[in-house]
C-alpha cells in the first residue's frame, strides 16, 4: 500500500499527541486511533474492509484490564516504508503491566496477511500472571462491504475430530461467550460433542456473501496457547468479532521488569476465497519457519503414507495373521509396484493403553518381531500408539504413579475418558525426567526395531489443563513431548491423530484433517464420506505447512461402485492414498479402482486440493459422525462444498472434482475461472469424454452421489 504525503504529515503530526481523532484520519491512512484510544485498520481498499474501534483486555490473576485502563495509545510509525508500526501502551491500571506494545506490519500493495504482535512488560517491583489477552472488535466495528442479515463463517474445530464446515450467523445472534459463557472453550478438553456453532479454533474464513470478499483470521503459531475466534452478528449489516489468546485458565509467568510476547495473529482479505487463506497460511509458515535454514517437517522425505492400515476394517481385533497376509498380498498382487509398499498396524495389538510393548497373544512375535517379518517382505511398517494416555491399571502406572498429570489442585492424578475408549485413563507428564526418558526410549527402541511411521493418536490429551512438574501450559507439554518422540526416531513420518489443529505445524509430518471414516457395528455409507470430505478439504489449504491425511480410501460394499468411486476421488486429491479395506475379499473391479491410474498420479502430486466453494453449503449439524443421527438412514444431511481443486502448478495437468453430495440427480454449472483456468481441453477421466467450456463454465451431469472427475489442461 503506496503511502501518501499527507499520511506521513498526519503521522508526524500524532506523534506530537497521545492519540489522533477518528476525524483527523488521513485518506488512504491504513492505521489510525481514535481520541478515546480505540485502534483502526483498513486492511484493504478493493474491497475496502475495515477494523474499527479495536480495543484488548488482559486476564492478569483473574482479573480483566482493558486497554483503555492502561496509559493512552502512543503511535510509532515506521519511517522506512518496511509497514512496521507498534502502538504503545503505557502504565494506567496499578496492577497492570509496565506497559503493552502492539506490533502492526501492514503487508502493503505487495499483498499478504496483516499481523497484529502483542508483548506485554511486567513493572519492575513485580511478576505477572498472564493468563488470556483478548482482542474486541464491537458491534459494526468489523466493516464488510455489502454486510446485510448474514454473516458466513468457515469455522474450525479444536482437533483433528472436531465439526470443520460453513456456518450462517443471522442478524441478531449474540457471541456465543455472552450466550455460553461456562461452554464457550469447552471443545477445548478434546470432545467433539462440545463444540458450538459460532465458535471457531485456530483459525476461521468469514465473508458477508458466500460468494466473498472475504477475510481470514487466525494465529500464526501456538506455542503456549490455545486461539479462539468469535463473531456474531448483533444487527443486520454490524457484525462484531472477538479473538481469544488463552482459553483454559492457564498462565504464564511474566518476570518483574521482563518482556513476553504473545502469540501472533494474522488477517488476510482477498475477493477469491482461497486467495485470503493462502496469505493467512503464509503468515503460519513465516512464524514457524525453522532457525538456521532447516527444511520444515512439510519439506522432510519421510515414510510415504501409500498402502494398506488395518483399523477400519479389522479395528481393534486385528490379528498377526491379518498383518502378514495383508502383506503377502502387497506383494504377490503387484500392488507394491504400483507404490503400496507399507502395511500400519493400529490399535488392538497392546494389552493395556501405556504398555505398548506388552502384546496380546494374538501377536506371538511382539512388535520387534512383526517389524522383521515385514520388513523381511520388502515392505515397510508403521503402528498406532496413544503415547499421552495410559490407562489406570497398566503396569506403567502402577510401576511409575508419579509420572502423570495432576488435577487443578495438585491432590490427585488428572483423569479422563472420551467417547469409543474403553476405561480410565490418566495423562503422561513428559516434563518429568523419569516420563521424557521413556518416551523417548520407546520411540528409539520402535525406529530401531524397523518402524518407519508413527500414526499418533489421543494427542489432544496432551494438552489437557492439569497440574505438572514445570510451570508450563498443556500446549507447551503437548508440544515438548512431540518434540521427544520425533527427535528419538529421526527420519520417520509422525502422523498425528486427535490433535489440536494448529499446533501440529512443526510437531509432524502429517495430520488426521477428519474424523475416522468407518466404525464397527456401523454400516459403512454416504454419511461418513460426506462428513469426512467436508472436513477435509475445507482444511485442505493448511497442506501448505503440514500433509493432509483424510483417512483411508474405503471401496467396500455396501457402498455402490459410484459411492466407492467418489471417496477414493477425494482421498486420491489429498496426496496421502492408502487403503483400509479387507484386500482379500475386494471385488476385482474394486481393487482396479483402488489402483486407477488417475488416482495414483494425482496421489503421487503429494499436496492436497482445496474446496473452491468453501462458503457455498452452510449447514447447523455441528457434530462427529458418530453422533450423527443421519448414520441411519445413510442420508448425509449436511451441506458440504462440492468443488474440489488440485493445482498441478504447471508441472502438468491440474483436476477439478465435482461432487454431488445429494440423493437425485444434478446438472451443476460450473465455472473454471474460480480455479483460474484459461485452456480450452478438459476430460472427464472417469468417461474419458471430452467437456465442453463455453466462455470459463462447463456443465456437468451426476447422478446421485456421485463424482465428475475433470483434468483440466
Amino acid at each position: 500500500m503506496k503511502r501518501k504525503p499527507i499520511l506521513l504529515i498526519h503521522i508526524l503530526f500524532c506523534l506530537t499527541l497521545t492519540a489522533c481523532s477518528d476525524e483527523d484520519e488521513a485518506p488512504g491512512g491504513p492505521i489510525w486511533i481514535s481520541t478515546g484510544g480505540d485502534l483502526n485498520l483498513r486492511l484493504s481498499s478493493t474491497p475496502e474492509v475495515k477494523l474499527e474501534r479495536v480495543t484488548f483486555q488482559l486476564q492478569l490473576g483473574g482479573t480483566w484490564i482493558t486497554s483503555r485502563q492502561l496509559g493512552p495509545p502512543t503511535l510509532i510509525t515506521d519511517m522506512g516504508g518496511k509497514g512496521i508500526h507498534v502502538v504503545r501502551f503505557g502504565r494506567g491500571a496499578s496492577a497492570g503491566p509496565e506497559r503493552v506494545d502492539l506490533t502492526i506490519t501492514d503487508p502493503g500493495a505487495g499483498g499478504g496477511a496483516w499481523t497484529l504482535s502483542f508483548e506485554v512488560t511486567a513493572p519492575a517491583g513485580n511478576d505477572l500472571k498472564l493468563q488470556a489477552l483478548e482482542v474486541n472488535i464491537p458491534k459494526g466495528g468489523l466493516a464488510l462491504p455489502g454486510l446485510g442479515g448474514s454473516l458466513y463463517f468457515l469455522q474450525d474445530g479444536y482437533q483433528s475430530w472436531s465439526f470443520t464446515g460453513a456456518v450462517e450467523i443471522k442478524a441478531g445472534t449474540k457471541s456465543r461467550a455472552v450466550t455460553d459463557p461456562k461452554k464457550v472453550f469447552l471443545a477445548g478438553t478434546g470432545d467433539p460433542s462440545n463444540e458450538l456453532q459460532g465458535v471457531g479454533w485456530w483459525f476461521g474464513l468469514l465473508a458477508p456473501s458466500q460468494q466473498g470478499p472475504y477475510l481470514a483470521v487466525g494465529a500464526t503459531s501456538s506455542e503456549r496457547r490455545r486461539f479462539a475466534l468469535l463473531p456474531s452478528l448483533p444487527a443486520s449489516g454490524a457484525a462484531a468479532l472477538d479473538l481469544r489468546l488463552g482459553t483454559a485458565g492457564e498462565s504464564v509467568t511474566i518476570k518483574a521488569g521482563a518482556a513476553h510476547k504473545l502469540e501472533s495473529i494474522a488477517l488476510a482479505t482477498s475477493a477469491r476465497a482461497h486467495a485470503a487463506l493462502d496469505a493467512y497460511v503464509e503468515a503460519v509458515a513465516a512464524a514457524n519457519k525453522p532457525a538456521g535454514g532447516a527444511k520444515s517437517l512439510r519439506q522432510e522425505t519421510v515414510q510415504d503414507p501409500t498402502g494398506w492400515w488395518s483399523w477400519n476394517i479389522f479395528f481393534d481385533k486385528v490379528t498377526e495373521k491379518d498383518m502378514l497376509t495383508h502383506a503377502d498380498l502387497l506383494k504377490s498382487s503387484g500392488l507394491d509396484k504400483k507404490g503400496f509398499t507399507f502395511v500400519e498396524l493400529d490399535d488392538g495389538y497392546e494389552t493395556r493403553w501405556g504398555d505398548w510393548e506388552l502384546t496380546k497373544t494374538t501377536f506371538p512375535s511382539g512388535l520387534a518381531g512383526l517389524a522383521k517379518a515385514i520388513t523381511g517382505k520388502g515392505l515397510k511398517i508403521g503402528v498406532w500408539l496413544a503415547p499421552f494416555l495410559v490407562h489406570q491399571d497398566s503396569k506403567l502406572v502402577t510401576d511409575h504413579p508419579d509420572w502423570f498429570v495432576k488435577d487443578s489442585d495438585g491432590k490427585k492424578l488428572l483423569t479422563h475418558t472420551q467417547m469409543g475408549v474403553a476405561g480410565t485413563m490418566y495423562v503422561l507428564d513428559p516434563t518429568v525426567a523419569g516420563a521424557a526418558s521413556h518416551l523417548s526410549g520407546l520411540f528409539s527402541r520402535l525406529a530401531k526395531a524397523g518402524y518407519t511411521l508413527f500414526k499418533l493418536d489421543f494427542l489432544y490429551a496432551g494438552a489437557l489443563p492439569g497440574k505438572r512438574s514445570a510451570d508450563v501450559t498443556g500446549v507447551e507439554a503437548m508440544r515438548l513431548g512431540l518434540d521427544l518422540m520425533r527427535k528419538a526416531a529421526p527420519g520417520t513420518h509422525i502422523n498425528l491423530c486427535g490433535m489440536p489443529f494448529l499446533p501440529a505445524v512443526g510437531r509432524g509430518h502429517s495430520v488426521r484433517f477428519g474424523t475416522d471414516i468407518a466404525f464397527g457395528g456401523v454400516k459403512l455409507g454416504p454419511v461418513q464420506i460426506a462428513h469426512e470430505a467436508r472436513n477435509v478439504m475445507l482444511r485442505g489449504f493448511f497442506d501448505r505447512v503440514i500433509r493432509n491425511d483424510p483417512d483411508q480410501a474405503l471401496l467396500r460394499a455396501p457402498l455402490s461402485l459410484d459411492e466407492a468411486r467418489v471417496q477414493a476421488t477425494f482421498v486420491a486429491m489429498t496426496g496421502f492414498y492408502s487403503s483400509g479395506d479387507d484386500l482379500t475379499k475386494l471385488s476385482t473391479e474394486r481393487l482396479a479402482l483402488l489402483q486407477d491410474d488417475n488416482l495414483l498420479a494425482m496421489a503421487k502430486l503429494g499436496r492436497s486440493a482445496v474446496a473452491l466453494d468453501p462458503l457455498s453449503a452452510t449447514g447447523d449439524q455441528f457434530i462427529s459422525p458418530i453422533m450423527d443421527p443421519g448414520l441411519g438412514v445413510n442420508d448425509a444431511r449436511t451441506a458440504l462444498p462440492s468443488l474440489f481443486y488440485l493445482d498441478g502448478k504447471g508441472a502438468g495437468p491440474s483436476y477439478l472434482a465435482v461432487f454431488n453430495w445429494t440423493k437425485q440427480k444434478a446438472t451443476p454449472t460450473v465455472d473454471l475461472g474460480l480455479a483460474e483456468y484459461k485452456g480450452t481441453k478438459v476430460t472427464e477421466l472417469w468417461t474419458k469424454k471430452s467437456v465442453t467450456v463455453t466462455g470459463s463454465k462447463i456443465t456437468a451431469e451426476l447422478g446421485p452421489f456421485s463424482v465428475a472427475l475433470l483434468k483440466l489442461e
